[in-house]
């Protein structure tokens, strides 16, 4: 590495721990906004998580990072070796962080960066053992290892996007024909405002907001919500609260603000009593 390279790590890591302190400052002045439980068993459960999609190709993996510290151990060229371990480390260190990090949280994919990029880590290391092999058998075969890493994930990557691409789309399609199927309950009964009564504001707050803006697009309808009728005593769940009744009373984007309406139409989310008279489930 250069100097602009050390450089470059440097004030990364700078950087990193500036945001590290200032984050244990905010969280020891006001608390953890999520309700996150750090243990032991929930730093396991979300390392598992992590490394699923490889469950397939974890003997292969395992193997091949056992060979590649070997390598480093054993190899004639001291610095090459010390510079593979030192990759090695920096990921173990970043995944270990990682689950230590978001132990408790919800396992959303969005949360897997950087510990999916581990496997790029390895075949790096692998490609770099490759420039050294002393024959060309020795590049052929570890090339040759490359290419059966990057195979295996890929497939199993395809696949699995695929599924998630048709139920998004069915999702979506059924979602969609709710929508109609609520203006058409609307327009058949006369009703001129939709009342939205949101349970949960850990999961209801954002498809308030959508479906005021969706019905909204299509319709005349005004659309109102009310507060979640049950909140956790979380920070997090307190503080989505605290912005739907902000909603419910003052209004924001396509929502305007509550007024008890006659002939009106409620959406309920979990198992609340309707206000209204005309009573549709929510969709999606």
């Amino acid at each position: 590495m250069s100097r602009r390279d050390w450089t470059a790590v440097g004030v990364a890591v700078a950087v990193a721990a500036v945001n590290l302190v200032l984050i244990l400052i905010k969280a020891a002045q006001h608390g953890a906004v999520y309700p996150q439980e750090r243990t032991a068993a929930s730093a396991r459960s979300w390392y598992a998580y992590a490394l699923e999609p490889l469950r397939g190709s974890a003997r292969l993996y395992v193997g091949v990072i056992l060979l590649i510290a070997l390598f480093a151990v054993v190899t004639t060229h001291r610095l090459q070796g010390r510079r593979i371990l030192v990759w090695l480390s920096v990921a173990g260190v970043a995944l270990l962080l990682q689950a230590a990090f978001y132990a408790g949280a919800p396992q959303v994919g969005r949360y897997l960066y950087p510990v999916v990029l581990i496997s790029v880590v390895i075949w790096g290391v692998v490609a770099q053992l490759g420039r050294s092999a002393s024959t060309q058998l020795g590049v052929i075969a570890l090339h040759g290892l490359i290419v059966v890493l990057l195979f295996q994930p890929l497939v199993q990557g395809i696949k699995q996007e695929r599924a998630a691409s048709l139920a998004s789309a069915s999702t979506n399609a059924a979602f969609a024909n709710a929508l109609v199927d609520i203006e058409r309950i609307a327009t058949e009964q006369g009703a001129t405002v939709v009342v939205l009564q949101p349970a949960d504001p850990r999961s209801d707050q954002e498809r308030v907001l959508s479906l005021a803006r969706f019905l909204h697009a299509g319709t005349d309808l005004q659309v109102m919500t009310l507060p979640p009728s049950r909140v956790a005593a979380d920070a997090f769940s307190l503080g989505l609260a605290a912005t739907i009744e902000t909603w419910s009373q003052r209004g924001y984007q396509r929502l305007v603000p509550y007024r008890p309406t006659a002939g009106c139409l409620s959406i309920v989310f979990g198992e609340g009593k309707a206000v209204c008279p005309l009573v549709v489930s929510p969709p999606g």
